[in-house]
């Protein structure tokens, strides 16, 4: 392994561990009304289903290939127009407006 690649997984490794979703959906779910025990609750049945899936994914991954299982979890939501909306936002054009009538 050279430098510059050590160096970007060390970069990579990092960065990867600062998340900034979690105070957020902390504070989203308790304004919500959520008990703090409420909230627990909800953590740990995301955080079981995020480990009971695992198994199976890695297995499939293993049988049909990473690329494979990464395009096909990629198609449903191919159908979605808000896909459309959030990719045009981050491309700076703003919301698309729909005209009355067409």
């Amino acid at each position: 392994m050279n430098a510059r690649t050590l160096t970007i997984f060390r970069l990579y490794q990092l960065f990867n561990g600062i998340v900034f979703t979690g105070p957020i959906w902390a504070v989203f779910l308790l304004s919500r009304g959520l008990s703090l025990t409420q909230f627990g609750l909800v953590e740990a049945a995301l955080h079981v289903g995020m480990l009971a899936a695992q198994v199976p994914t890695g297995a499939l991954a293993d049988a049909l290939g990473r690329r494979k299982l990464l395009v096909a979890a990629d198609l449903p939501g191919r159908g979605d127009p808000r896909r459309g909306v959030c990719a045009a936002h981050r491309r700076g054009r703003g919301l698309p407006v729909r005209r009355a009538g067409a």
